[in-house]
């Protein structure tokens, strides 16, 4: 059985990593399809726990995870746009069963698993990286795949460290699938991200060596990389500039429309709705620095700060909640016996958590899943604190829910791919000027109603269709 579950952990950690569509308006839905799945297996599995046992067991962070889930779903209630709101919350949900279910699995049997899945995982995402060069190995843009490699690369390093583990066969593999990695991210993959995950290596190392005492080092340590990033002219290059004057606008911008309701914030999903209001707030503050939004048919999309996007959707409440939890996380890391995993498990947290300042990592499905399963691994022994009996009849009907839900996940995933194959019509036949683009992306919205870009696409559609039409192409009252 243990060689099931293991098997079962490593497969999920490659296909959440390295599948993705071809024939998909965004190549990541699949992604989804994969931890949706994954979600409604574990709560199949929940039902015949609770159906046997009649019971279930929390820890710390499990009443956090549910407070923070709860409070979530609460700010549906006042969301502009709920049904993006109810997107996010689904996957927050399935997410949550995956980390519940992670840390449940025996550590040595998770710890084989994760080093042989990311290990292959990594070494998928070079190669797919070099031969799907267009659509980023299937991550749709540069900075999810550089995210994701990143992210990867600590825990892969600590498979080849972990001298004692039983799969000793994965650690020769590993080591040349790093600096495969790292090749790839210097010489094809141009995303500066790489810079921010080296800054947070840096700054863990600093801290390694202030708490031994170790401060001349430490000060030499830090000096170093900021005198070779200020003389080599890399932190005042035009690109450079551009990106740090891009997200300093969104995340001015973002700081205000949360800063209107601090406390409760605009409900989850409502980012993209409210940005229009304040995307040139920033202007009565640097009335020089102009706007990247431009163009109408420009979306934010994400602060590209995930606190100031949690702060805008759930203010400081939702806020207060995750920091929570992200604290405990570090308690727990610093008071718990580590091995190689931990450590390596860590890092990939601290690469996530810089990245998540300056991007939106926890937006990439394969990437979430990675820090999903790296907290897993850091509460991994941790002590539960409560016991939640049911009554046989109790029992059967959470057993009945769990199943239902299960399903409703799958269809509801299954049903979203079927609309990015729709969404892919639409944008192909944008491009040929071909009128059936607009009820391909009707179809799409309706079939699949909740997704943001389908809506925001509707209007875009036609003006596109006109615009490369030059005048053969009319459209009707039904139509528009």
């Amino acid at each position: 059985m243990k060689e099931v579950v293991g098997a079962g952990c490593a497969t999920f950690i490659i296909v959440v990593c390295l599948v993705f569509g071809l024939d998909t308006g965004s190549p990541i839905v699949p992604k989804w399809m994969a931890i949706y799945c994954s979600s409604a297996f574990i709560l199949g599995y929940f039902a015949y726990v609770v159906f046997i046992h009649k019971k279930i067991e929390l820890a710390v962070s499990d009443f956090f995870i549910i407070g923070f889930f709860g409070y979530l779903s609460l700010t549906l209630l006042w969301s502009s746009d709920p049904r993006e709101g109810f997107l996010i919350a689904k996957a927050v949900f399935a997410l949550s069963l995956i980390y519940a279910a992670l840390k449940k699995v025996p550590r040595n049997v998770l710890g084989i698993a994760i080093y042989v899945g990311t290990t292959i995982a990594l070494a998928g995402c070079v190669i797919f990286g070099w031969k799907y060069q267009l659509i980023y190995g299937g991550m749709g843009n540069e900075n999810f795949q550089s995210e994701l490699i990143l992210v990867l690369l600590p825990i892969v390093t600590a498979a080849w460290c972990a001298v004692k583990t039983p799969a000793w066969w994965i650690r020769p593999f590993s080591l040349v699938i790093v600096f495969l990695a790292v090749h790839f991210l210097l010489v094809v993959n141009l995303s500066d991200n790489k810079w921010i995950a080296l800054m947070m290596v840096l700054m863990a190392v600093l801290i390694w060596l202030i708490r031994r005492q170790r401060y001349l080092i430490a000060a030499f340590g830090f000096l170093i990389p900021v005198n070779v990033a200020l003389w080599s002219g890399w932190v005042t290059s035009p690109i450079v500039v551009k990106a740090i004057a891009h997200r300093l606008e969104i995340g001015i911008n973002s700081a205000i429309l949360w800063l209107e309701k601090p406390l409760f914030g605009h409900g989850l999903g409502s980012f993209n709705f409210e940005y229009g209001r304040v995307q040139e707030a920033h202007l009565q503050f640097f009335p020089n620095m102009d706007t990247v939004l431009r163009p109408a048919a420009v979306f934010a999309g994400a602060a590209h700060n995930e606190l100031l996007q949690l702060g805008a959707d759930t203010g400081l409440i939702g806020v207060s909640l995750g920091i929570g939890l992200c604290v405990f996380l570090v308690y727990r890391f610093f008071t718990k016996k580590r091995d190689a995993l931990d450590v390596g498990a860590a890092m990939a947290l601290l690469i996530a958590l810089g990245l998540s300042q300056i991007s939106f990592p926890l937006q990439n499905p394969a990437t979430v899943s990675m820090v999903v399963m790296a907290a897993a691994v850091l509460m991994y022994g941790e002590t539960n604190v409560a016991s939640i009996r049911f009554p046989k009849i109790a029992s059967w009907a959470v057993c009945g829910v769990a199943v239902a839900v299960g399903f409703g996940l799958v269809a509801s995933g299954s049903l979203h791919y079927r609309a990015e194959g729709l969404f892919t019509k639409t944008k192909v036949n944008i491009l040929n000027a071909d009128p059936t683009a607009l009820q391909a992306n009707i179809d799409a919205y309706e079939m699949y109603p909740l997704e943001r870009r389908y809506r925001h696409q509707l209007v875009l559609t036609v003006g596109s269709l006109l615009k490369r039409g030059e005048g053969n192409i009319t459209i009707t009252n039904s139509a528009a």
